[in-house]
């Protein structure tokens, strides 16, 4: 009996060890919806430099719904690329612009509430419209949509949106530490890494390592191209130009801007045997598509550096300012 007290009390005081080691050393260490997802210490001091990589006088970005009234000249609407507040595109256009930019609050699928607003007249005449949208999303979105839909757009309203948010971070401790020694042990493990042939990154240790968020499991992620077809492709971007005529007879200003993968943008540098998304090589070469992957991986080719962010699967600031600029000048034509 002495003996079985003292191996469950080890037994105890190892599992509970384990739990402290977690809570305290490495959960606080998961930063970047990668670090979550995939429990990678990717670590607190690269985060915290890239959160004041730039520094704004003031957040130009105003959050609407679907149901408020649009009065900014130019508004945004798109997936969590469109999200990222002070630190994303939008913040970094209504700079250039000199004005406040409305930013209609995160959407499964902005091209259908776009559709929905102009069938109800929502939108003004000679507005200007940038809808976004990330590219392992934009075959299956725009081979989807409904031109006829006139229903009420449904959008998360702020006080949601950040209630989900928190909501995601209140995980109890004993299920990701159990998560964290499985994805360390290579089980359902939705993040890849890759060895590169430059520096990316501006992380002391992992600068020429690139981690692609990949989830078989979910079906999402960079590197669900590989099933698509060139016909589902092409027909993607007819039903782009189509809603872009849409939008121009209710006398909207229409850009599409297209995120790209952060696999296909840093696809080139990869060391060991990929496959290479075809996906953007049929995009339309029109003014009103910014495909975002030629100029962010031309300014990778020149050195820039985290251009996306190590841990997270969106562009940082860094490339958020190098799409604000391409989508100024082509505002200005």
């Amino acid at each position: 009996m002495k003996r079985f007290c003292i191996k469950f009390f080890l037994l105890f005081f190892l599992i509970d060890g384990f739990i402290g080691l977690y809570h305290f050393g490495i959960r606080p260490n998961l930063t970047g919806d990668m670090g979550m997802i995939g429990q990678i210490p990717f670590g607190q001091e690269y985060t915290k430099r890239m959160q004041t990589v730039y520094k704004h006088e003031r957040r130009m970005v105003q959050d609407i719904t679907p149901a408020d009234t649009i009065t900014a000249p130019v508004i945004t609407l798109g997936d969590s690329f469109s999200q990222q507040e002070e630190k994303g595109y939008s913040q970094f256009l209504a700079e250039l612009l000199g004005d406040d930019v409305q930013n209609i609050r995160y959407d499964q699928n902005p091209e259908q509430t776009l559709i929905q607003l102009l069938n109800q007249h929502k939108i003004p005449q000679q507005t200007t419209v940038l809808v976004e949208v990330i590219e392992r999303c934009l075959t299956w979105r725009m081979n989807y949509i409904n031109y006829q839909d006139s229903t009420k757009a449904f959008c998360l309203d702020n006080e949601e949106y950040t209630t989900n948010k928190k909501d995601q971070k209140n995980q109890r401790i004993l299920q990701d530490a159990i998560q964290f020694l499985k994805k360390s042990a290579g089980i359902k493990q939705p993040i890849s890494r890759y060895s590169t042939t430059q520096e990316l990154f501006m992380h002391t240790k992992l600068h020429k390592k690139l981690y692609i968020y990949d989830s078989p499991w979910d079906m999402d992620g960079d590197l669900r191209f590989t099933s698509l077809t060139e016909e589902e492709i092409s027909n993607a971007y007819k039903n782009m130009e189509a809603l872009h005529q849409l939008a121009e007879n209710h006398g909207i200003r229409l850009f599409f801007l297209i995120a790209a993968d952060k696999y296909d943008v840093y696809e080139p540098f990869i060391m060991s045997s990929h496959p290479k998304n075809p996906t953007l090589d049929f995009c339309p070469d029109e003014y009103w598509i910014i495909n975002t992957k030629p100029f962010l991986q031309a300014q990778a080719y020149a050195g820039c550096k985290d251009i996306y962010y190590i841990n997270d699967t969106h562009w940082s600031p860094v490339g958020a300012k190098i799409v604000a600029e391409e989508i100024y000048r082509r505002l200005q034509r």
